[in-house]
């Protein structure tokens, strides 16, 4: 079930195809335990305490604790590669970070690079991370 969560990019409560993100979503929106329970009767209450107990353990690894942090409903926070990414943040700065490449945006890539801009101009134009338009360039095989 791991390697199918990985795929799927969700982490779910073991073979039960519940998300644990819906069930902490539950508990954020207000529901009480026999609320998520009737929604999902494949589950149990120790079900709903990992999963707070994993919600917990993943704030404790990113938190700083010289640092104040304020949580705001919108914040959005990804996992990527076995760290987690305040993607509200990145995307003040590269609105597209993270979303799927449009077709034109890829052959827009392709021509920014062919003309000489660097990495850096091409970044600005996208609106995406200096990493992903690398990554892209290596996807398309016009760099190493």
């Amino acid at each position: 079930m791991k390697n199918e969560s990985k795929k799927q990019g969700s982490i779910y409560i073991r073979d039960t195809k519940v998300k644990i993100t819906d069930v902490l979503d539950m508990i954020s929106n207000g529901y009480l335990y026999n609320s998520i329970l009737y929604k999902y009767p494949n589950i149990n209450i120790q079900d709903i305490m990992n999963s707070a107990k994993l919600a917990k353990e993943l704030i404790d690894k990113i938190y700083v604790e010289d640092e104040n942090i304020r949580l705001y409903s919108n914040i959005k926070i990804i996992a990527r590669r076995e760290k987690l990414i305040n993607l509200t943040e990145i995307k003040e700065k590269y609105p597209r970070a993270y979303e799927k490449w449009k077709i034109s945006e890829e052959k827009l890539l392709i021509k920014l690079f062919k003309a000489g801009k660097s990495y850096t101009e091409i970044s600005k134009i996208l609106q995406r991370q200096k990493g992903a338009i690398i990554s892209r360039l290596r996807k398309e095989k016009l760099i190493i």
